[in-house]
């Protein structure tokens, strides 16, 4: 049973007020929630009167299964265990994504995601993601259509962004693989971290080795810390080939930052 609620990147209430306004006068009935997790998205979208009807997808059944139970009461929210390639059997006012496209173009079926959402929504996609509005602009470089991002939450290490699109009106499989491998490759081939970012990093190491230990409460903030705790940052950096074990050095560091942000 899952009591408590995780939000991966932002809390529905960080966005709320970008999403009403991209929505405005659109009548939402029926909403799809993409790799919902144990986020307490979906059942504030019917709570604050956003849409009448949720349905929310993941590819973990044990999480999905909770989730069932934890809502059992709330005849508006549907639970189905689904990979997002897959088909389902209606259309959405409103389809709605926060970090899992993120996730998804780390490696997995990117093009098959973009053929769900736009074979899915009626008229609007609303993206919360961790990447640049210069990427997600390239990565959604359809045919005829209207995109709209904002700046939710900024921090020395990331940014969330808020990206909005409209239905296009043409769409092609073909063309959108194309704009997503054009796009990922743009971003494999650009720098991750802003020379301003790289100059504010180079206080912490009056040694040439800092302790990860140390790197990490300084690199991250309160915030991060509480999504990305140390154990896992450690696990993260035991993969990245370095000198010394347990330290960093400023190259180590900067090129850590630049393959994981």
């Amino acid at each position: 049973m899952i009591d408590d609620a995780f939000d991966w990147l932002l809390e529905f209430s960080d966005f709320e007020k970008q999403l009403r306004d991209v929505i405005g006068d659109r009548k939402i009935f029926n909403a799809l929630v993409l790799g919902c997790g144990s986020s307490d998205m979906s059942s504030q979208l019917v709570k604050r009167g956003i849409c009448q009807q949720v349905t929310s997808i993941d590819i973990e059944e044990s999480v999905i299964e909770a989730m069932k139970t934890k809502h059992k009461e709330d005849s508006r929210l549907e639970w189905l265990v689904m990979a997002i390639p897959d088909e389902l059997p209606e259309t959405f006012d409103l389809v709605i994504d926060k970090g899992t496209l993120d996730a998804m173009l780390c490696g997995h079926d990117a093009p098959g995601y973009f053929k769900t959402v736009f074979k899915h929504m009626k008229s609007l996609f609303f993206l919360v993601s961790l990447h640049s509005d210069e990427f997600l602009y390239k990565l959604f470089n359809f045919s005829s259509l209207q995109v709209h991002c904002e700046v939710l939450c900024e921090t020395p290490l990331r940014t969330c962004l808020s990206f909005t699109c409209e239905q296009p009106i043409l769409y092609d499989d073909v063309l959108a693989g194309k704009n997503i491998q054009e796009a990922i490759d743009w971003k494999l081939q650009s720098p991750m971290m802003s020379q301003e970012r790289v100059d504010e990093l180079k206080h912490i190491f009056i040694h040439e080795f800092i302790d990860l230990e140390i790197v990490y409460k300084q690199v991250f903030t309160y915030e991060e810390r509480q999504e990305y705790e140390l154990e896992d940052f450690k696990s993260d950096a035991a993969l990245f080939p370095r000198e010394h074990a347990t330290k960093f050095s400023f190259p180590e560091l900067i090129q850590f930052m630049q393959e994981n942000q």
